[in-house]
C-alpha cells in the first residue's frame, strides 16, 4: 500500500471542544466518497463558489468548497500530480471526507479534468466562464494588486506568502502558462481554462456567470432542472449573500487595466471571448 506523505490541515478540527473534535474526527473517519457527485468547475474568481453554494441551499444538498484548499501540503500534492508521482485517486481516498457531499466546487479541477472525470465517470459536471476582463480583475482586486503594472514589484509579490496557490497563479505556475508579464499569465490561464473545458465539452455543462448576474433566482432553479435536482429551498434572501471578498466592479476596464495590459487581455483571449458571445 502506498504510503501518504501529506497531512490534513487540523486533523481533529476544532479543538475548542472535545465534542466537536470526537465529531470531527468520527467524520473524517467513517466518511465514503460520493459516487456521482456534481462538480463544478471553473477559473479561480469566475463564480463558483456562488452558484455551488447556492444551488446546495436551493437543492438541499451538502456542498463542500475547494476540496485542495483544505488538504495541507496542497501546493506539494499538486505538483506531484502533475508529475504523475501521485494519483487524484490516491488524493480522494486519503480524504475521503472531502469528497463525500452531493456538490463539490474546486477551481483547480478544470486544470486535471481528464483525472476528475476519470475517478468521478457517472458525474454531472458544470463549468462556469467568466468574461476574462471581469474574470482578471476580480482575482487581482482579491489580492489587492493594481491591473495597470508592467511587471510586479518584489513588495507586491512579497505581500503573497511564496508557495501558495495564489502566488503560483500570478506568476503562471500550477498549471504553466506562458506570459512575459502577470496579466499575459492570467490572460493564458484563462484561455487554458476554455480549452480544457472544450476537450470535453460533452461531458461538460457549459454556464456564463453574466447569465447568472442577470436573475440569480432564476438561473439556479434552472440550473437545477438541468441537474436533475429538486428546487426544494427559496434563496431569494441569500442571493446577494458575499461569498468571498468582493472587488470594485464599478471601475472600468480601460481604467484598470491601462491600454497596454488590456490590450494584452484581448489579444490572447479573443478568439476564447468570441465563441463564449464576449465581444470587444
Amino acid at each position: 500500500m502506498t504510503k501518504f506523505p501529506y497531512s490534513l490541515k487540523n486533523p481533529l478540527g476544532d479543538l475548542s471542544t472535545p465534542l466537536e473534535s470526537l465529531k470531527t474526527a468520527y467524520r473524517r473517519w467513517s466518511s465514503t466518497v460520493h459516487p456521482k457527485p456534481i462538480i463544478i468547475l471553473g477559473n479561480p474568481k469566475a463564480g463558483t463558489t456562488v452558484i455551488a453554494s447556492l444551488l446546495g441551499k436551493a437543492t438541499n444538498q451538502a456542498v463542500t468548497i475547494d476540496p485542495f484548499y483544505r488538504i495541507d501540503s496542497s501546493i506539494k500534492i499538486r505538483e506531484d500530480m502533475q508529475i504523475g508521482s501521485l494519483s487524484f485517486k490516491e488524493v480522494i481516498n486519503q480524504n475521503k471526507h472531502h469528497f463525500s457531499t452531493a456538490i463539490i466546487k474546486d477551481p483547480y479541477f478544470i486544470f486535471m479534468i481528464n483525472s476528475v472525470i476519470e475517478n468521478f465517470s457517472e458525474s454531472q459536471f458544470v463549468f462556469i466562464a467568466r468574461d476574462p476582463r471581469d474574470n482578471i480583475r476580480s482575482i487581482l482586486n482579491r489580492l489587492d494588486i493594481p491591473g495597470n503594472l508592467d511587471q510586479l514589484d518584489n513588495d507586491q509579490l512579497k505581500s503573497l506568502p511564496e508557495r501558495t496557490a495564489w502566488r503560483l497563479l500570478l506568476e503562471g505556475e500550477l498549471p504553466k502558462v506562458d506570459g512575459d508579464n502577470y496579466i499575459e499569465k492570467l490572460a493564458y490561464r484563462w484561455t487554458t481554462s476554455i480549452d480544457l473545458y472544450e476537450t470535453q465539452k460533452e461531458r461538460i455543462q457549459l454556464i456564463r456567470y453574466e447569465d447568472f448576474m442577470a436573475d440569480k433566482v432564476a438561473f439556479i432553479r434552472w440550473l437545477a432542472t438541468q441537474l436533475c435536482l429538486e428546487y426544494s429551498t427559496d434563496i431569494e434572501e441569500y442571493v446577494d449573500n458575499q461569498f468571498q471578498p468582493i472587488g470594485n466592479r464599478n471601475i472600468s476596464w480601460i481604467d484598470f487595466f491601462g491600454a497596454k495590459n488590456l490590450d494584452r487581455i484581448n489579444h490572447i483571449c479573443r478568439s476564447k471571448m468570441l465563441s463564449l458571445g464576449y465581444q470587444e
